[in-house]
């Protein structure tokens, strides 16, 4: 019981954290195009190297009771999961992050996201986006990860940064408790199980409804909750997008979402060719005339 108590408040926690940055790659890979430098990026970085900070310190600290992520092949599989999470993400106007952004401040129309993910779900056959049993993990390794996680985040942080950047780093810091004892849950994994009728999920559902709420506080906290109802060509992009995000988890596995606090951060080899292939998908992407045109509506 305390364990799912803290797990509730860590996701509520998450959740209104993620309502005060940006983690969203689409929106971050934007800024990189019409900036021309990485700096849309930064949050992204920053929050996976605060959760690579928490992840390997827990792993040093409790060994026998945290999981890392497995290592998956590096295979073709992997590189269309990732062009398929990029290419959903710019049709659905938002990646896994995002659209639970989108949600928290109202915006009806991303419900139709995750319609579009059990959809997928549903239709995939073997396999789940929480990907492989994980790996124990290895002192050295772990004190390796720790020491390349803090000269990174050092040199993110080193001049001032927005309050939306520290942010993100204390979202890292929050999900890294959750993925430390609750490896490869996230709200994709929740929506697939649901699907599938699995049973022995009511704590992750329940976790998967906290950090929707959590969002929406942070909203409206933040005088940022505005109530959006659906529109037809909106909510088709959603539902379509949320499709094909879906099937790119189910290849990975696992969305953008686990791939930034988790794989990337439990040092995982597969995470970073995944969600580079997704980077740069969308960077091809939205240099198209027919992509520019989808992304600005």
């Amino acid at each position: 019981m305390p364990t799912d108590f803290l797990l509730l408040a860590l996701c509520t926690l998450l959740g209104a954290l993620l309502s005060r940055t940006s983690l969203c790659t689409v929106a971050g890979m934007q800024q990189c195009l019409r900036e021309r430098s990485v700096g849309g990026l930064r949050p992204m970085l920053v929050a996976t190297c605060t959760a690579g900070l928490g992840l390997m310190s827990f792993a040093l600290l409790r060994p026998a009771g945290v999981v890392l992520p497995g290592q998956l092949p590096l295979g073709p599989g992997l590189l269309a999961g990732g062009a398929l999470l990029g290419a959903g993400a710019l049709l659905n106007g938002a990646c896994y992050l995002g659209s639970l952004q989108y949600v928290g401040r109202g915006n009806a129309n991303f419900l139709l996201t995750l319609l579009g993910l059990g959809l997928a779900a549903r239709s995939a056959s073997g396999g789940t986006m929480a990907g492989s049993p994980g790996r124990m993990p290895e002192a050295a390794v772990a004190m390796a990860g720790l020491a390349g996680f803090a000269l990174l985040l050092w040199l993110l942080l080193r001049s001032r940064q927005p309050i939306a950047t520290y942010a993100a780093a204390a979202a890292g810091i929050v999900a890294s408790g959750i993925y430390a004892w609750h490896p490869a849950w996230s709200y994709g994994v929740v929506v697939e199980s649901l699907v599938h009728a699995r049973r022995a999920m009511a704590p992750g559902l329940l976790a998967a409804c906290m950090l929707f709420v959590g969002a929406t506080i942070g909203a409206v906290l933040q005088h940022r909750w505005k109530f959006a109802a659906f529109e037809p060509v909106r909510a088709t992009r959603c539902l379509a997008g949320g499709y094909v995000m879906g099937w790119g988890a189910h290849l990975v596995p696992g969305g953008n979402d686990m791939l930034l606090l988790w794989a990337l951060p439990g040092l995982a080899a597969y995470g970073l060719v995944a969600y580079l292939a997704m980077l740069v998908t969308l960077a091809a992407l939205l240099g198209a005339p027919l992509a520019k045109a989808v992304a600005r509506r």
